[in-house]
Protein backbone atom coordinates (compact mmCIF):
# COMPACT_ATOMS: atom_id res chain seq x y z
CA UNK A 1 0.00 0.00 0.00
CA UNK A 2 3.03 2.38 0.88
CA UNK A 3 4.28 1.84 -2.70
CA UNK A 4 1.17 2.60 -3.68
CA UNK A 5 0.28 5.52 -1.73
CA UNK A 6 3.85 7.20 -2.68
CA UNK A 7 2.94 6.58 -6.49
CA UNK A 8 -0.19 8.42 -6.10
CA UNK A 9 1.44 10.99 -4.27
CA UNK A 10 4.61 11.38 -7.32
CA UNK A 11 1.15 11.69 -9.87
CA UNK A 12 -0.13 14.63 -8.09
CA UNK A 13 3.00 16.67 -7.26
CA UNK A 14 3.65 16.35 -10.57
CA UNK A 15 0.54 17.36 -11.85
CA UNK A 16 -0.02 20.05 -9.69
CA UNK A 17 3.74 21.85 -10.31
CA UNK A 18 2.42 21.77 -13.74
CA UNK A 19 -0.60 23.59 -12.86
CA UNK A 20 1.06 26.13 -11.31
CA UNK A 21 3.33 26.84 -13.71
CA UNK A 22 0.28 27.03 -16.42
CA UNK A 23 -1.19 29.71 -13.66
CA UNK A 24 2.38 31.70 -13.50
CA UNK A 25 2.40 31.69 -17.62
CA UNK A 26 -1.26 33.21 -17.61
CA UNK A 27 -0.70 35.59 -15.27
CA UNK A 28 2.60 36.92 -17.12
CA UNK A 29 0.20 36.94 -20.75
CA UNK A 30 -2.11 39.02 -18.90
CA UNK A 31 0.44 41.27 -17.95
CA UNK A 32 1.27 41.49 -21.77
CA UNK A 33 -2.39 41.61 -22.51
CA UNK A 34 -2.91 44.79 -20.50
CA UNK A 35 -0.35 46.41 -22.41
CA UNK A 36 -1.99 45.73 -25.58
CA UNK A 37 -5.22 46.43 -24.12
CA UNK A 38 -3.85 49.88 -23.32
CA UNK A 39 -2.38 51.00 -26.26
CA UNK A 40 -5.23 49.66 -28.20
CA UNK A 41 -7.70 51.84 -25.88
CA UNK A 42 -5.62 54.70 -26.30
CA UNK A 43 -5.82 54.42 -30.09
CA UNK A 44 -9.77 54.05 -29.91
CA UNK A 45 -10.19 57.30 -27.64
CA UNK A 46 -7.48 58.87 -30.62
CA UNK A 47 -9.79 57.57 -33.39
CA UNK A 48 -12.43 59.75 -31.99
CA UNK A 49 -10.60 62.92 -32.71
CA UNK A 50 -12.30 62.83 -36.55
CA UNK A 51 -15.45 63.66 -35.15
CA UNK A 52 -14.77 66.38 -32.82
CA UNK A 53 -14.73 69.73 -34.62
CA UNK A 54 -12.76 71.24 -32.35
CA UNK A 55 -9.71 69.31 -32.57
CA UNK A 56 -9.33 70.40 -36.21
CA UNK A 57 -8.63 74.19 -36.52
CA UNK A 58 -10.90 75.68 -39.79
CA UNK A 59 -7.85 76.81 -42.22
CA UNK A 60 -5.90 72.77 -41.99
CA UNK A 61 -9.29 71.83 -42.62
CA UNK A 62 -10.11 74.36 -45.40
CA UNK A 63 -6.17 73.90 -46.97
CA UNK A 64 -6.02 69.42 -46.64
CA UNK A 65 -9.93 69.12 -47.37
CA UNK A 66 -9.01 65.17 -47.33
CA UNK A 67 -7.41 65.26 -43.94
CA UNK A 68 -10.27 64.25 -41.54
CA UNK A 69 -10.52 61.16 -43.71
CA UNK A 70 -6.84 60.32 -44.56
CA UNK A 71 -6.84 60.52 -40.38
CA UNK A 72 -9.67 58.16 -40.00
CA UNK A 73 -8.27 55.82 -42.30
CA UNK A 74 -5.12 55.64 -40.70
CA UNK A 75 -6.21 54.91 -36.99
CA UNK A 76 -8.65 52.66 -38.34
CA UNK A 77 -5.51 50.45 -39.45
CA UNK A 78 -3.70 51.76 -36.28
CA UNK A 79 -6.70 49.82 -34.17
CA UNK A 80 -6.96 46.90 -36.65
CA UNK A 81 -3.29 46.22 -35.81
CA UNK A 82 -3.97 46.48 -32.00
CA UNK A 83 -6.63 44.29 -32.05
CA UNK A 84 -4.95 41.67 -33.58
CA UNK A 85 -2.07 41.79 -30.91
CA UNK A 86 -4.05 41.89 -28.32
CA UNK A 87 -6.41 38.68 -30.32
CA UNK A 88 -2.99 37.20 -29.92
CA UNK A 89 -2.65 38.02 -25.98
CA UNK A 90 -6.21 36.31 -25.58
CA UNK A 91 -5.18 32.94 -27.99
CA UNK A 92 -2.60 33.14 -25.53
CA UNK A 93 -4.46 32.97 -22.18
CA UNK A 94 -6.88 30.45 -23.59
CA UNK A 95 -3.85 27.88 -24.09
CA UNK A 96 -2.86 28.14 -20.73
CA UNK A 97 -7.00 27.73 -19.62
CA UNK A 98 -6.49 24.54 -22.41
CA UNK A 99 -3.91 22.93 -20.36
CA UNK A 100 -5.71 23.91 -16.94
CA UNK A 101 -8.18 21.90 -18.23
CA UNK A 102 -6.15 19.35 -18.72
CA UNK A 103 -4.45 19.35 -15.39
CA UNK A 104 -8.21 19.02 -13.79
CA UNK A 105 -8.66 15.65 -16.29
CA UNK A 106 -5.14 14.04 -14.81
CA UNK A 107 -6.50 14.62 -11.43
CA UNK A 108 -9.65 13.42 -11.67
CA UNK A 109 -7.90 10.11 -12.94
CA UNK A 110 -5.59 9.49 -10.63
CA UNK A 111 -8.62 10.17 -8.21
CA UNK A 112 -10.31 7.10 -10.12
CA UNK A 113 -6.74 5.15 -10.02
CA UNK A 114 -6.97 5.82 -5.65
CA UNK A 115 -10.51 4.52 -5.53
CA UNK A 116 -9.35 1.51 -7.00
CA UNK A 117 -6.54 1.15 -4.93
CA UNK A 118 -7.33 2.31 -1.16
CA UNK A 119 -11.04 1.92 0.52
CA UNK A 120 -12.64 5.85 0.76
CA UNK A 121 -9.89 8.18 -0.68
CA UNK A 122 -12.59 10.97 -0.15
CA UNK A 123 -11.40 10.64 3.03
CA UNK A 124 -8.19 9.19 3.34
CA UNK A 125 -4.76 12.10 4.53
CA UNK A 126 -3.15 11.23 1.59
CA UNK A 127 -0.31 13.24 3.43
CA UNK A 128 -1.22 14.39 6.49
CA UNK A 129 -4.52 15.70 7.12
CA UNK A 130 -5.47 16.17 3.38
CA UNK A 131 -7.52 13.47 1.43
CA UNK A 132 -6.85 13.23 -2.54
CA UNK A 133 -10.31 14.78 -2.94
CA UNK A 134 -9.81 18.22 -1.90
CA UNK A 135 -6.61 19.05 -3.78
CA UNK A 136 -8.95 17.59 -6.71
CA UNK A 137 -12.11 19.91 -6.00
CA UNK A 138 -9.74 22.63 -5.28
CA UNK A 139 -8.32 22.60 -8.39
CA UNK A 140 -11.69 22.21 -9.82
CA UNK A 141 -12.73 25.46 -8.28
CA UNK A 142 -9.50 27.24 -9.20
CA UNK A 143 -9.85 26.01 -13.24
CA UNK A 144 -13.66 27.30 -12.53
CA UNK A 145 -12.53 31.02 -11.92
CA UNK A 146 -10.18 31.16 -14.58
CA UNK A 147 -12.81 29.62 -17.28
CA UNK A 148 -14.98 32.71 -16.28
CA UNK A 149 -12.05 35.29 -16.64
CA UNK A 150 -11.24 33.77 -19.86
CA UNK A 151 -15.40 34.11 -20.63
CA UNK A 152 -15.03 37.93 -19.74
CA UNK A 153 -11.79 38.70 -21.59
CA UNK A 154 -13.45 37.60 -24.21
CA UNK A 155 -16.46 39.60 -23.91
CA UNK A 156 -14.30 42.66 -23.61
CA UNK A 157 -12.88 41.59 -27.41
CA UNK A 158 -16.67 41.59 -28.43
CA UNK A 159 -18.77 43.70 -30.02
CA UNK A 160 -19.28 46.20 -27.18
CA UNK A 161 -15.20 45.98 -25.96
CA UNK A 162 -12.21 47.76 -26.08
CA UNK A 163 -12.19 48.48 -29.87
CA UNK A 164 -15.80 50.34 -29.12
CA UNK A 165 -15.21 52.45 -25.73
CA UNK A 166 -16.79 55.94 -26.51
CA UNK A 167 -14.75 58.21 -23.97
CA UNK A 168 -11.13 57.66 -22.37
CA UNK A 169 -13.37 56.91 -18.38
CA UNK A 170 -14.98 54.05 -19.68
CA UNK A 171 -11.61 52.53 -21.83
CA UNK A 172 -9.89 53.36 -17.72
CA UNK A 173 -12.62 50.90 -16.53
CA UNK A 174 -12.35 47.79 -18.77
CA UNK A 175 -8.55 48.11 -18.37
CA UNK A 176 -8.81 47.84 -14.66
CA UNK A 177 -11.29 45.26 -14.99
CA UNK A 178 -8.60 43.42 -17.62
CA UNK A 179 -5.69 44.19 -15.28
CA UNK A 180 -7.20 42.65 -11.94
CA UNK A 181 -9.31 40.11 -13.14
CA UNK A 182 -11.84 40.04 -10.73
CA UNK A 183 -13.13 36.20 -11.52
CA UNK A 184 -9.85 35.09 -9.96
CA UNK A 185 -9.63 35.50 -6.36
CA UNK A 186 -6.23 35.46 -5.06
CA UNK A 187 -7.25 34.23 -1.98
CA UNK A 188 -8.64 30.78 -3.10
CA UNK A 189 -5.83 30.48 -4.99
CA UNK A 190 -3.20 31.75 -2.04
CA UNK A 191 -4.76 29.11 0.32
CA UNK A 192 -4.85 26.19 -1.90
CA UNK A 193 -0.67 26.71 -2.48
CA UNK A 194 -0.54 26.85 1.63
CA UNK A 195 -1.99 23.47 1.79
CA UNK A 196 -0.40 21.98 -0.99
CA UNK A 197 2.96 23.36 0.55
CA UNK A 198 2.19 22.50 4.38
CA UNK A 199 1.27 18.94 3.30
CA UNK A 200 4.39 17.84 0.72
CA UNK A 201 6.70 19.56 2.91
CA UNK A 202 5.65 17.49 5.82
CA UNK A 203 5.91 14.45 4.09
CA UNK A 204 9.14 15.71 2.18
CA UNK A 205 10.99 16.64 5.63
Amino acid sequence: MAQSVGTIQRRLESVLDDFKQARTYWHDINREGFSRANTLVNAVIQSRYVDNNAYWHPMLVMEFPDLKRAYDGKMKIIIRRHEEQLSDSLRKLARQHDKMQGYLVELQAIYKRAQQLFDAPEVMPLYRTCSLSVFVQRSNDIVAMYSKELSTKQMMLGLNGLQHVKTREEGLTLLSIWLNEPRILESVIQEFEEICSFEMDTVSA
